[in-house]
Parts: structure tokens; sequence; C-alpha cells
């Protein structure tokens, strides 16, 4: 039958293993931002490090990277679309069609005609939405 620890015996193990799990060392890895004493980042690196050893590791060249280019069209905006862009409270056509249909549903809570709008200015929004949902579509 194995012995019990006396008090003191277990005292010392919870220490040594909170001293193992909870030590700075264990978690040096998760500050890649943590400057050494010499001045140079301690741990895993930047995120830029990490791009290059994952590049490296498929069989890239680290550095070799290359970054994706932001998908951007230009659209001629006719005085139609711009007073739709207005009737849905924009400035600028969104990017995609889930900003377009947040904006749409925002103007609609304003000018339904349960919230105080009125029929014609719900089918104005109904309408514009329906525009600019057709040039993001193009």
């Amino acid at each position: 039958m194995p012995t019990r620890l006396t008090e003191a015996e277990r005292e010392e193990r919870r220490r040594e293993r909170n001293r193992r799990t909870f030590s700075d060392a264990a978690y040096r890895h998760y500050d890649p931002y943590a400057a050494g004493p010499d001045g140079t980042t301690v741990g895993y690196g930047d995120p830029g490090a990490w791009a290059d050893a994952v590049w490296a590791a498929l069989g890239g060249q680290p550095g070799a990277r290359v970054e994706p280019e932001p998908v951007t069209r230009r659209i001629r905006l006719l005085p139609e679309d711009i007073r739709s862009l207005d009737v849905l409270g924009l400035v600028l056509l969104p990017a995609d069609y889930g900003a377009l249909k947040s904006a749409f549903r925002a103007a609609c809570l304003l000018a339904h005609p349960d919230t105080g709008g009125s029929e014609q200015a719900i089918r104005a929004v109904y309408a514009a939405f329906e525009r600019l949902a057709k040039l993001l579509a193009d």
C-alpha cells in the first residue's frame, strides 16, 4: 500500500507543479513582441517570421511570399445611382453585398409606414436597393 504524503510533501509537489506550469518561460512564446535583454525579440517572433516559417515548411522560399492584391472595381455611377445611395443613407457604394443589405435594412426601419415612414418612402428604398444591388452584381 502506497504511503500517504505529508502536508509538507504535498505543498512541495504543488509548488513544483506550479513552477513548471505557470512560469515565465512557459508563456514567453505567446508574446511575440517581448524584448529580451539584448533588445531582440524573444519567443517565436513577429507574424512575418511565422509566415516565412510556414512558406519554408511548405517548400517555398522564406520572404518570397506574395501579398494578395485587394479586389477593387471602378464603377461609374449615374445621377440615379447617387440618388439611390442618398436614399439608403450611403456616401460611397459598399464593397460587398452584405454592407449594402445592412444599409438597406437600416433605411427600411426609417422609411417603413409602421415606424413613421410612408409607402412612397419604402418603395423608394426598395428601388434604390435593387438598383445598387444590380451594380454590385455586374
